[in-house]
């Protein structure tokens, strides 16, 4: 989780991508420790559990459906493409997406949901 230093852990931006991110205007995720190079524990951050699971850094010009297969190649999501929602901030309220809607600014922040259901679920 998030105790690994970044280049520990396959499911968290290592520091290439949030230099990457950091340069083009975004933000580091609220854990890293830019001074370091490392993300602080979660027993030494002011949150219970992190905001965000997973982060894609995308061309330019990608749909929704790019990123859905982005996620299910990286093995974090199975199943079909049921539907997805989108917003530009954590406090906004998502909206519904297109498969076909351009990623940018406006719907940076994703939930993609699948028809995959998880173990626990099957209960």
């Amino acid at each position: 989780g998030m105790t690994q230093f970044a280049t520990r852990d396959s499911s968290l931006p290592n520091k290439g991508m949030i230099s990457c991110i950091t340069c083009s205007g975004g933000i580091a995720p609220f854990n890293w420790d830019a001074q370091n190079d490392i993300y602080i524990p979660m027993s030494n951050s002011n949150h219970t559990k992190p905001a965000l699971r997973d982060a894609l850094l995308m061309k330019p010009g990608s749909i929704v459906e790019d990123v859905y297969m982005g996620l299910k190649w990286a093995g974090a999501i199975e199943g079909e493409f049921v539907r997805a929602e989108g917003a530009s901030e954590i406090s906004e309220k998502p909206k519904l997406l297109s498969k076909t809607d351009v990623v940018g600014r406006h719907n940076r922040i994703m939930r993609i949901m699948t028809t995959k259901r998880k173990e626990w679920q099957r209960k």
